[in-house]
């Protein structure tokens, strides 16, 4: 088993890698760029995943950062991929609860999901229409909505809903339990056919029903909580703290 030592050097040696690659191509280079993104989302995958990972938030936000002054500069870089990176960025500083900073990201990333499906996206996600500013199906056909032609999760979908979802979890730090409940109903419509994804946000709309003094909050947390149990799914850290917080308010 790796220890805390071992994930610290393993960092070092990430860091170190991108310093030479930095004195070899520059820090405005796509091979430096490139490998932002990679050791950033490897050092937030092991943080998230492995029980003895130190949290390395602050160094995938650097990276991220970076990586996003990058694609700023570059004009042909599509709605789609900044998207993702203000995404990205958000989904850490959440797990920081540092709200000011994911809210801004999250906003500048809904911003660009709508410019995406406005500009770029026009025909994809297919059976899918953006109206009114809200991406709308137009089937009622489960798989045609949520599944590529090759049975992968849409993601343009899922990750346009995970954006939302941010913006509720953001609104549920500031105390605003029911704006963020608004939005967590919102977010789940682009994945609750996904379980482990629904249960948990219906999970977090509950423990925000009980903050707001509801009667049914409790009620809701009870079934989330089952509905999880019974699904053969790995939690990440994040998810795991939704988890046995949720369990905490129900000893109360």
């Amino acid at each position: 088993h790796l220890s805390k030592k071992d994930f610290n050097s393993y960092k070092k040696l990430q860091l170190e890698y991108l310093e030479r690659l930095k004195s070899t191509f520059t820090e405005e280079s796509s091979e430096f760029n490139k490998a932002c993104v990679k050791i950033a989302d490897d050092m937030e995958w092991q943080s998230e995943n492995e029980s003895k990972c130190p949290d390395f938030y602050n160094d995938c936000i650097r990276l991220g950062e970076k990586n996003l002054k990058y694609l700023q500069s570059n004009s042909s870089v599509s709605h789609s991929h900044l998207a993702s990176q203000y995404q990205k960025i958000a989904d850490l500083y959440i797990n920081k609860k540092t709200f000011k900073r994911a809210l801004g990201f999250t906003k500048k990333a809904l911003d660009s999901h709508h410019k995406k499906f406005k500009n770029e996206y026009r025909f994809d996600p297919p059976n899918w229409e953006f109206i009114d500013g809200e991406l709308k199906p137009l089937s009622e056909n489960i798989k045609e909505l949520f599944y590529t032609n090759s049975g992968k999760k849409r993601s343009v979908v899922v990750g346009y809903g995970l954006c939302i979802l941010n913006h509720a979890r953001c609104l549920s730090i500031q105390k605003k339990y029911e704006e963020a409940n608004k939005m967590i109903d919102k977010a789940c419509k682009y994945y609750y056919v996904f379980p482990k994804l629904n249960h948990l946000s219906q999970l977090e709309k509950g423990i925000n029903l009980f903050y707001n003094k509801s009667k049914i909050g409790l009620e809701l947390i009870t079934n989330s909580l089952k509905n999880l149990d019974q699904l053969d799914e790995t939690f990440t850290k994040s998810e795991t703290r939704i988890i046995k917080k949720a369990k905490r308010l129900i000893k109360k």
